[in-house]
């Protein structure tokens, strides 16, 4: 009797240790650390940080003036902005084609369609070229380049990825083959939309071949995404969260992931970030939704907020929904910030675009984009006396909760991607020097209908589009193909009204 019991004591014992090591795995975050989080985030200073302030501001309901479009994420498994979207004997995105055709013969497929076009784009009509190229092949036909540097470069480059992984651990890259469904270019898409004008109608360029190819403003939105995704690591981004690389991520008794990549978004961060960045500053930014292995990036434009009791779960206006913090008795005590004196819950929607897949129409309107699911998260805000918010708890493995968000990121206002060759083209004169965003602002040297692209701007398009494996040193990166900013631009200001 005296073992089974010093048993059961010993299993006890062990069971709250490991409790203990759980909760005190969960972090508090400093104030200080959440404004400076924010205001990083924000790019600017001064964030608002009180939830009665936020309040009495009006912001328990914003959403950004300009919606952002949507667009693809173009799997690199179909061949990312070289897929014939727009041929229907091609493998398409969202098709029944891509769950039956693998990667390993799909490039073949690629490479021996790119080289009939390759071969028999002279003999085609304006009008075969409109309907049966890919993005990248229109570009590359339209900066007049028949070596087609951009397209072959983009077949190159997801072969890589294809066959070479990067070791998390060394940094370098080892042969792995296989591709990820969700693997392609999401990055670009959703901070492109959010910083370029949506391209309303279709734009007819001469390209210096002679021939007139119609970029359909899929096209545009799919050369924007490969730009801003391929030069990225260039812009000025700041995030906060982690990638949670577990497909299920493991829970504490809680309900809460265990691992800090999965958990590592202060809910208090979160609704002061989102409050300000559309509420005050009315911009959009990119959210990872999937808290888990698949990267599932998605743009955010706008949010509705409502408050509940945290010890009846009654919703209700905020100064009626904030309770005593020494009062609620949740096991969340140790994760409470120590001067912390109230708590309110939250419940907030977001406003989010999903992917859309490519059709070629020839036109685009906010009433074409694609909204994403309902997404819901629930969590605690912790605050002082005075309502400034000090950190908080997301509610997981309840009836509130559907799930916290993996990563947020955003870039400056006004900020573009321009490639490091796309350095050496001179776009044009800038028309009025005191406006800062291009649209309408600059007098480009090319145009259009002329047919003549610029020699410095082929000279930038072919170094823009090169593609070079990365070097045998650890956490080298790959030099990845893009295409020539002034282009894209140029086109975008066509399109946008």
């Amino acid at each position: 009797m005296k073992i089974k019991h010093f048993a059961l004591v010993f299993l006890a014992a062990l069971w709250f240790l490991l409790v203990d090591q759980a909760v005190a795995s969960f972090s508090m975050t400093d104030p200080a650390n959440i404004r400076a989080d924010v205001e990083r985030l924000l790019h600017r200073q001064y964030a608002e940080l009180n939830a009665f302030t936020l309040e009495a501001m009006g912001l328990n309901e914003a959403r950004t003036p300009v919606q952002p479009w949507t667009g693809s994420y173009w799997p690199d498994s179909l061949g990312g902005i070289a897929n014939r979207y727009n041929n229907r004997t091609f493998p398409t995105v969202g098709s029944w084609i891509e769950l039956i055709t693998p990667y390993e013969s799909n490039h073949k497929d690629w490479r021996e369609a790119h080289g009939k076009i390759a071969s028999n784009w002279r003999a085609m009509y304006n009008h075969e070229l409109a309907q049966k190229l890919s993005p990248s092949e229109k570009y590359d036909l339209a900066m007049g380049d028949v070596s087609f540097a951009l397209t072959r470069k983009i077949y190159q480059e997801i072969d890589y990825r294809y066959e070479y992984k990067q070791n998390r651990e060394s940094g370098l890259w080892k042969r792995n083959p296989g591709l990820a469904s969700w693997s392609g270019i999401c990055d670009g898409w959703t901070t492109a939309a959010l910083h370029l004008p949506r391209p309303v109608k279709k734009v007819e360029v001469l390209s210096p071949l002679g021939k007139v190819i119609t970029f359909y403003p899929d096209d545009l939105k799919a050369l924007a995404s490969q730009l801003f995704a391929r030069t990225n690591r260039w812009l000025n981004i700041e995030r906060v969260g982690n990638r949670c690389r577990d497909r299920r991520p493991k829970m504490d008794y809680s309900g809460r992931p265990i691992k800090d990549e999965c958990r590592d978004i202060d809910a208090g961060l979160w609704h002061t970030t989102v409050m300000n960045r559309i509420g005050i500053d009315q911009r959009g930014f990119v959210i990872d939704v999937d808290n888990k292995t698949s990267v599932n990036n998605h743009p955010v434009y706008g949010y509705q907020v409502s408050y509940f009791n945290p010890l009846t779960g009654a919703w209700g206006p905020l100064e009626n929904s904030v309770v005593a913090l020494a009062g609620v008795k949740d096991g969340k005590q140790a994760l409470r910030h120590p001067r912390a004196t109230k708590l309110v819950g939250v419940g907030m929607n977001l406003d989010v675009l999903d992917y859309n897949w490519p059709t070629g129409k020839p036109t685009d309107s906010p009433a074409d984009d694609s909204q994403k699911r309902r997404i819901y998260y629930a969590y605690d805000l912790e605050m002082d006396d005075q309502g400034e918010i000090l950190g908080g708890q997301f509610r997981s493995g309840n009836e509130h909760a559907e799930t916290q968000p993996d990563m947020i990121w955003m870039l400056p206002k006004y900020q573009l991607a321009w490639s490091r060759s796309s350095m050496r083209a001179d776009e044009g004169p800038t028309i009025d020097r005191n406006q800062i965003e291009i649209w309408g602002n600059i007098a480009w040297k090319y145009n259009a209908r002329r047919g003549v692209v610029p020699k410095d701007w082929f000279d930038a398009h072919l170094q823009s589009a090169e593609f070079h494996y990365p070097s045998a040193e650890p956490w080298s990166m790959i030099d990845s193909a893009a295409p020539l900013a002034e282009m894209v631009y140029y086109l975008f200001d066509q399109a946008r009204i």
